[in-house]
């Protein structure tokens, strides 16, 4: 049980330093796009490419290292931002974007690990 509590919390911080690390190359609103969108395919494809792991491993993968690396809230604030500067048109391309590409992102990634798969 302590090897779990510990994978957790070293997957959980690799993944909110990567985050972190993006939010200092990328402006705010491109690097939570960036993140949620990297996220979603990662979390597509290791969906697929750990099915044959322990649920343990899987559950430390997708909520603790790609929990702490994607960021819903920081969607939200990045959208609550723009809309109360005025920014109505890029507020709502912002929130199609995200959501849009972190669906196909998600999807791209379940058919590349699938074509891997098949490929081994």
């Amino acid at each position: 049980m302590l090897g779990l509590i510990l994978g957790f919390i070293v997957a959980a911080s690799l993944g909110a330093f990567a985050r972190w690390g993006v939010g200092h190359v990328l402006p705010p609103n491109y690097s939570t796009l960036f993140v949620n969108i990297v996220g979603s395919f990662l979390l597509g494809f290791l969906f697929i490419y750990l099915q044959r792991f322990s649920e343990p491993l899987k559950v430390m993968v997708w909520v603790a290292l790609l929990g702490a690396f994607t960021t819903y809230s920081g969607f939200a604030l990045d959208l609550v931002r723009l809309l109360n500067q005025g920014a109505i048109k890029t507020a709502l391309l912002y929130f199609i974007a995200s959501n849009g590409l972190a669906v196909l992102a998600c999807y791209a990634g379940w058919q590349v690990a699938n074509l891997l798969e098949r490929s081994i």
